[in-house]
């Protein structure tokens, strides 16, 4: 009996080991990048934005004039806001755009939140 139970240990011991649900490797954990790799990031994403028509040309030139990280229903993201005085709209004259972590785009608005 005292046989059967240390075999079992062991397989179980082995399999834990060797599963691949179980094991760490094949995957990647997307590091953290930096504030340089963000605005890079903000900045392609406004370009794409202008290209795609889905706000005003004169955005393609404008400078970020603040990046933050700020907490959103408990996760961490970048805040990066671009100033464009050539909009009318006083409201529309601060583009927002949200990335996590990780350099993904979750967002764009012109209120900030």
């Amino acid at each position: 009996m005292k046989k059967i139970i240390i075999t079992a240990v062991l397989t179980l011991l082995f399999v834990s080991i060797y599963n691949p649900l179980y094991a760490h490797g094949g995957h990647v954990h997307k590091s953290e990048l930096s504030e340089l790799d963000i605005k890079t990031k903000a900045r392609t994403k406004l370009i794409d934005l202008v290209k795609k028509t889905k706000i005003d040309k004169s955005w393609k030139e404008t400078k970020i004039i603040d990046i933050k990280k700020k907490m959103f229903n408990m996760s961490e993201e970048w805040v990066v806001s671009f100033g464009n005085e050539n909009m009318n709209d006083i409201d529309k004259k601060i583009l927002y755009i949200f990335l996590n972590s990780s350099g993904e785009i979750t967002g764009a608005n012109y209120t900030g939140k």
